[in-house]
């Protein structure tokens, strides 16, 4: 199962964003802020609203389609801080990318990325996909018992779409296909550790019993 995405999001050194509405939420401007990533499972006390409704969030008055979204969680001197990070692929076959606050729900600001490799492969996964990133999120929260804080469309045998769920300790993935929403893999992660997301060879372990 494809993990570039998601597993950037355990990864130390992950950066928030640089929109200048994050200043106020995190007490100085980024460039002064000596920040490292924390394993989600230490911010979840931060997090009021879900994946679903931030990716709904994001979207709101957009004409766009969510193609990944995630929780980015960093502590700095000032504590734990947390924000929800939504790519939308627009019209034009440009990513946006949102950020919504976890806490309020509230836009905290966007910005548009360059990388057109990347635009392109979600374009064409999305081309093959008859359920929304909304609807596959859904799907995957039918069978897992836990709190979602990473979705995204990969383009990787099928294509499919990878989701990854928070409940207590553990970190459990969800691998869908993208046409009916089916239940491909359902895997235990490792441990979070910075070595185990830079270079994750090794497989999940099959999890069975966490359907409701």
């Amino acid at each position: 199962m494809a993990r570039r995405i998601l597993w950037a999001t355990l990864a130390v050194g992950t950066a928030l964003g640089t929109s200048a509405d994050l200043f106020g939420s995190y007490g100085q401007p980024e460039d002064e802020r000596d920040e490292v990533a924390v394993d989600p499972r230490d911010a979840m006390d931060l997090v009021r609203i879900g994946l679903g409704e931030a990716i709904e969030r994001a979207m709101r008055g957009r004409d766009a389609r969510a193609v990944k979204a995630s929780l980015e969680c960093t502590r700095s001197e000032h504590g734990i801080a947390a924000v929800y990070e939504v790519d939308l692929l627009m019209p034009n076959h440009a990513l946006l990318e949102v950020l919504i606050s976890p806490t309020s729900g509230d836009v905290l600001g966007t910005e548009e990325e360059t990388d057109a490799d990347e635009a392109s492969m979600f374009a064409g996964v999305l081309r093959h996909s008859e359920r929304s990133l909304s609807e596959l999120l859904r799907a995957a929260e039918e069978i897992v018992k836990g709190r979602a804080i990473a979705i995204e469309l990969e383009p990787d045998d099928g294509p499919e779409c990878d989701v990854m769920f928070v409940n207590s300790r553990y970190l459990i993935e969800v691998g869908l296909e993208t046409r009916a929403g089916h239940v491909i893999e359902l895997e235990l992660v490792p441990q979070w550790d910075d070595e185990v997301v830079e270079s994750r060879d090794e497989e999940g372990t099959d999890m069975d019993g966490v359907a409701r």
